[in-house]
């Protein structure tokens, strides 16, 4: 066992029961065959080896999964288990989904139980399923940390936004986003990252927002999300259209994904922001 001061722990909550989550946006169950079939595609393109390929290893990934995850996807979990020595998947059952966060805070601390002598500090990331991390991720969070060292929220604030449909990119800013680190100190008290809603200001520690100079992680934007929607924003809106086309291979340099360097198409970058400029301007009239 190793003694340091601090541990690091990125959480993915995968197909675990949530009454508040039991359809995605566009009506469909979420945690069916189907449903599960896609979402571990998109796991594979985007997520598993954008933390595998992270250059600081010096971490653990918890991935929780219903424990009653139909047998057919078993020997995918145990496939990237033996593919990536730091991936950790834990099976709750129902009862314990129903206290997730009490459930999650137990199953963080017999991993760091089980690894380690000591440790001072507690770095938990939230980290979606369906979503990627800039390769430097990992080291970035724990520089922050290294220098401030004291209880906190971090939050990376500058990443992209991916379109799958139309294989388009567009910068994306969240100073509170579903990307953020809970520092804590280490005690059975603790609350780990998923105690508090990611969409606000934690409102009892420090909130540290990092504007970093490239963007350090993706979210993918699916047909199988359950909230998140593409989203233009005023400052980075004439980017998003003239520039980040021809910055593509430069910004997914330091990502591994399976998004391709070169889009399929220009056109369809454009296509994207006519359609959602269209849909803006039928709500702005259905609300007159």
């Amino acid at each position: 066992m190793k003694k340091q001061s601090f541990a690091h722990i990125i959480v993915t909550r995968f197909n675990i029961v949530d009454k508040s989550y039991s359809f995605d946006a566009k009506g469909k169950p979420t945690r069916d065959d189907s449903w599960l079939y896609c979402r571990f595609d998109i796991f594979d393109k985007y997520c598993f080896e954008s933390v595998k390929h992270q250059t600081n290893q010096n971490f653990l990934w918890i991935i929780l999964f219903d424990a009653q995850t139909p047998k057919q996807f078993l020997s995918k979990i145990e496939h990237y288990k033996n593919d990536y020595n730091g991936f950790c998947p834990h099976f709750l059952t129902e009862e314990e989904s129903a206290q997730l966060s009490d459930a999650t805070r137990r199953i963080v601390c017999q991993y760091i139980a089980q690894r380690f002598e000591s440790v001072d500090f507690v770095l938990t990331t939230r980290l979606d399923n369906d979503d990627a991390l800039n390769s430097r991720f990992v080291d970035t969070i724990q520089n922050v940390f290294c220098a401030e060292k004291k209880e906190s929220v971090i939050n990376l604030t500058n990443g992209l936004q991916y379109f799958q449909r139309y294989d388009s990119l567009k910068y994306y800013s969240q100073p509170y986003g579903h990307f953020s680190t809970r520092v804590e100190r280490y005690s059975c008290n603790m609350k780990t990252v998923w105690e508090e809603a990611h969409s606000s200001p934690h409102p009892t520690v420090p909130n540290i927002s990092v504007d970093t100079s490239k963007p350090m992680w993706i979210e993918v934007i699916h047909d199988t999300n359950i909230i998140n929607q593409i989203n233009y924003q005023p400052k980075t809106l004439l980017k998003d259209l003239f520039v980040l086309p021809f910055q593509r291979s430069t910004l997914l340099s330091d990502f591994v994904t399976n998004i391709l360097p070169k889009p399929s198409s220009a056109m369809r970058h454009y296509c994207l922001f006519i359609g959602w400029l269209g849909n803006k301007i039928k709500r702005f009239f259905s609300k007159k």
